[in-house]
């Protein structure tokens, strides 16, 4: 039998879900594969289907945590904000117990057996069956001493991209998912490596490849103009933002 949240049915997201999202973000938000990769343009919404992807998932899942890993502090707690937009739009506020800022010392061991201590501040939504998602800045010892879902924002831009993913991976032995997304910032990056990767059917990636011309082609252009109240065709909009796919 279908698993039913409390006012979406996961199994017919054309009925409500694409009402919000469109069809390559319904797919990221439906894709329950061990390990995700996204190569894809800048500004087309991926991070905000993720959002509502891992509020649903830690409903679905009991003491299910999802550690999702982005730039800078900024975009962790704009993260956040999209979890709550989520939650009072599909009626999930109720289910979730607190929401706030956190800073933590925390001291530990890599996977590679470094010891470690650092001060850290995330950002949190803690749910009533005991899951939470918990959103950190891009450094890489900050989900060392947590289990769960893994999700990596902008992995291309991250600083120390190796230490993050050899931290990552760590956080998936026990059978959780890991999903990654990022625009390209040059070709001598490792999710450039990962993307060859994924799109040579290598490494057990379900991988997704969504360019500019094809978000606007699939509407987007248009889902913005409605939210915002704006008329943007979309050449204009394809000329103001580069694709940043190689």
């Amino acid at each position: 039998m279908p698993a039913i949240l409390p006012s979406i049915n996961i199994d017919a997201p054309d009925r409500m879900l694409s009402k919000y999202f469109l069809p390559y973000q319904l797919r990221w938000i439906q894709d329950e594969s061990p390990l995700c990769l996204a190569e894809k343009s800048v500004r087309i919404g991926w991070t905000f289907a993720d959002a509502l992807k891992n509020v649903r998932k830690r409903l679905l899942h009991k003491k299910r945590d999802y550690l999702f890993a982005t730039k800078d502090a900024a975009s962790a707690v704009e993260y956040m904000k999209i979890v709550q937009e989520h939650a009072a739009v599909f009626n999930f506020t109720k289910y979730i117990l607190s929401l706030g800022e956190q800073s933590e010392n925390i001291s530990g061991t890599t996977p590679n057996g470094e010891r470690f201590t650092v001060e850290m501040k995330f950002n949190y939504a803690k749910f009533d069956n005991g899951s939470r998602i918990l959103a950190f800045s891009s450094n890489p010892y900050a989900m060392a001493v947590y289990g769960g879902d893994v999700g990596l924002d902008e992995f291309a831009k991250h600083q120390n991209p190796e230490k993050l993913w050899e931290t990552a991976q760590g956080r998936t032995t026990w059978g959780y998912d890991l999903g990654i997304w990022s625009a390209h910032d040059g070709t001598d990056t490792l999710f450039y490596q990962f993307a060859q990767e994924a799109r040579s059917g290598r490494g057990g990636w379900s991988y997704y490849r969504v360019t500019l011309e094809d978000a606007a082609a699939l509407g987007l252009v248009e889902k913005i103009n409605s939210v915002r109240g704006t008329k943007t065709t979309r050449a204009q909009f394809i000329q103001d933002l580069p694709s940043c796919i190689n």
